[in-house]
């Protein structure tokens, strides 16, 4: 499940690539968003560390499902 993402002093892009691939993998490609909790992730690594482990997770995923989780399936959701 979704155990290991490490909590505010155990936080490791490993633990969150974990979270993140259970959710991505559990869900349709039609039902995932990109979102985050900013500023509260800033009290475990800064911005820049955080972005850095989402870019990281997504280069095996292809452009189509990228392109989805951080652009279509929220126009789509918000009716922007």
């Amino acid at each position: 499940g979704t155990e290991g993402a490490g909590g505010a002093v155990g936080w490791t892009p490993k633990a969150q690539h974990a979270t993140m691939k259970f959710c991505m993998d559990t869900f349709s490609t039609q039902r995932v968003v990109f979102g985050g909790d900013w500023p509260v992730c800033t009290l475990t690594a800064p911005f820049s560390s955080w972005v850095a482990c989402c870019r990281e997770m997504l280069d095996d995923r292809g452009h189509d499902f990228q392109r989805m989780l951080l652009h279509d399936n929220a126009v789509q959701a918000y009716r922007l």
